[in-house]
Protein backbone atom coordinates (compact mmCIF):
# COMPACT_ATOMS: atom_id res chain seq x y z
CA UNK A 1 0.00 0.00 0.00
CA UNK A 2 2.49 2.24 0.58
CA UNK A 3 4.65 1.45 -2.46
CA UNK A 4 1.81 2.40 -4.37
CA UNK A 5 1.34 5.35 -2.57
CA UNK A 6 4.69 6.55 -2.97
CA UNK A 7 4.58 5.76 -6.77
CA UNK A 8 1.45 7.90 -7.11
CA UNK A 9 3.33 10.75 -5.52
CA UNK A 10 6.28 10.10 -7.26
CA UNK A 11 3.98 10.16 -10.44
CA UNK A 12 2.46 13.34 -9.56
CA UNK A 13 5.26 15.21 -8.97
CA UNK A 14 6.99 14.02 -12.08
CA UNK A 15 3.80 15.52 -14.09
CA UNK A 16 3.92 18.49 -11.95
CA UNK A 17 7.68 19.73 -12.71
CA UNK A 18 7.53 18.65 -16.63
CA UNK A 19 4.68 21.08 -16.99
CA UNK A 20 6.66 23.83 -14.93
CA UNK A 21 9.14 25.58 -16.44
CA UNK A 22 12.35 26.39 -14.91
CA UNK A 23 11.73 30.64 -13.90
CA UNK A 24 15.03 32.66 -13.17
CA UNK A 25 15.40 35.78 -11.71
CA UNK A 26 15.70 39.17 -13.91
CA UNK A 27 18.65 40.65 -14.64
CA UNK A 28 18.57 43.37 -12.66
CA UNK A 29 17.07 41.37 -9.44
CA UNK A 30 20.40 41.81 -7.43
CA UNK A 31 21.08 45.12 -8.41
CA UNK A 32 17.18 45.92 -7.32
CA UNK A 33 17.61 43.98 -3.60
CA UNK A 34 20.95 45.44 -3.46
CA UNK A 35 19.01 49.19 -3.48
CA UNK A 36 16.53 47.92 -0.98
CA UNK A 37 19.18 46.93 0.93
CA UNK A 38 21.15 50.52 1.05
CA UNK A 39 17.80 52.05 1.78
CA UNK A 40 16.86 50.21 4.24
CA UNK A 41 20.24 50.81 5.77
CA UNK A 42 19.86 54.84 5.78
CA UNK A 43 16.48 54.82 7.00
CA UNK A 44 15.87 55.21 10.77
CA UNK A 45 15.43 51.23 11.53
CA UNK A 46 18.54 51.70 14.06
CA UNK A 47 17.78 54.69 15.90
CA UNK A 48 17.44 54.64 19.70
CA UNK A 49 14.88 56.14 21.30
CA UNK A 50 15.00 55.86 25.32
CA UNK A 51 11.95 54.51 26.85
CA UNK A 52 11.33 57.06 29.00
CA UNK A 53 12.35 60.49 27.67
CA UNK A 54 14.24 63.54 29.54
CA UNK A 55 11.00 65.14 29.97
CA UNK A 56 9.25 62.62 32.22
CA UNK A 57 12.83 62.43 33.96
CA UNK A 58 12.71 65.63 34.92
CA UNK A 59 9.73 65.20 35.96
CA UNK A 60 10.42 62.54 37.67
CA UNK A 61 13.21 64.31 39.47
CA UNK A 62 11.01 67.21 40.52
CA UNK A 63 8.36 64.87 42.18
CA UNK A 64 11.18 63.18 44.06
CA UNK A 65 12.28 66.35 45.31
CA UNK A 66 9.55 67.90 46.18
CA UNK A 67 8.62 64.82 48.71
CA UNK A 68 11.69 65.05 49.79
CA UNK A 69 11.58 68.53 50.66
CA UNK A 70 8.04 68.08 52.30
CA UNK A 71 9.05 65.03 54.54
CA UNK A 72 11.89 67.10 55.82
CA UNK A 73 10.01 70.54 56.00
CA UNK A 74 7.03 68.12 57.95
CA UNK A 75 6.97 68.76 61.67
CA UNK A 76 6.34 65.89 63.99
CA UNK A 77 3.15 66.60 66.04
CA UNK A 78 2.02 64.98 69.12
CA UNK A 79 -0.81 64.55 67.74
CA UNK A 80 -1.60 60.39 66.86
CA UNK A 81 -0.51 59.89 63.32
CA UNK A 82 -1.26 57.41 60.82
CA UNK A 83 1.96 55.38 60.87
CA UNK A 84 1.80 55.09 64.28
CA UNK A 85 -1.43 53.37 64.59
CA UNK A 86 0.12 50.54 62.55
CA UNK A 87 1.32 48.05 64.74
CA UNK A 88 4.74 46.45 63.53
CA UNK A 89 5.45 44.31 66.36
CA UNK A 90 3.50 41.37 64.28
CA UNK A 91 5.96 41.70 61.57
CA UNK A 92 8.68 41.13 63.70
CA UNK A 93 7.12 38.27 66.09
CA UNK A 94 6.87 35.70 63.60
CA UNK A 95 8.53 32.09 63.26
CA UNK A 96 9.80 33.52 59.30
CA UNK A 97 10.97 36.49 61.01
CA UNK A 98 12.87 35.12 63.99
CA UNK A 99 14.63 32.77 61.96
CA UNK A 100 15.74 35.08 59.53
CA UNK A 101 16.53 37.33 62.55
CA UNK A 102 18.92 34.41 64.13
CA UNK A 103 20.02 33.53 60.91
CA UNK A 104 24.24 33.54 61.63
CA UNK A 105 26.37 34.07 58.49
CA UNK A 106 29.85 33.55 58.52
CA UNK A 107 32.42 36.33 57.66
CA UNK A 108 33.48 34.54 54.12
CA UNK A 109 29.87 34.01 52.53
CA UNK A 110 29.20 38.01 53.35
CA UNK A 111 32.76 38.93 52.02
CA UNK A 112 31.60 36.66 48.73
CA UNK A 113 28.59 38.66 48.74
CA UNK A 114 30.06 42.02 48.83
CA UNK A 115 32.37 40.93 46.36
CA UNK A 116 29.83 39.40 43.56
CA UNK A 117 28.13 42.76 44.15
CA UNK A 118 31.40 44.79 43.13
CA UNK A 119 32.05 42.47 40.44
CA UNK A 120 28.45 43.08 39.25
CA UNK A 121 28.24 46.79 39.58
CA UNK A 122 31.98 47.34 37.44
CA UNK A 123 30.70 44.48 35.02
CA UNK A 124 27.48 46.36 34.22
CA UNK A 125 28.96 49.55 32.92
CA UNK A 126 31.20 48.03 31.10
CA UNK A 127 29.17 45.36 29.28
CA UNK A 128 26.36 48.98 28.89
CA UNK A 129 29.43 50.15 27.08
CA UNK A 130 31.03 47.38 25.12
CA UNK A 131 27.52 46.99 23.75
CA UNK A 132 26.27 50.76 22.70
CA UNK A 133 30.24 50.64 21.22
CA UNK A 134 29.16 47.87 19.01
CA UNK A 135 25.70 49.34 17.81
CA UNK A 136 27.00 52.64 16.68
CA UNK A 137 27.54 52.61 12.70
Amino acid sequence: MKEQDEKHLEELTDRWLQHDSTQFPTADFRSSVMLEVERIKKSEAFVYKPLISKITWVIIAIVLAALTIYILQAKTSEEESFISTIDFDTLFKNVFSQAFFNLKVSDTVIYAIYIIAIMIGIQIPVLKHHFNKRLKY
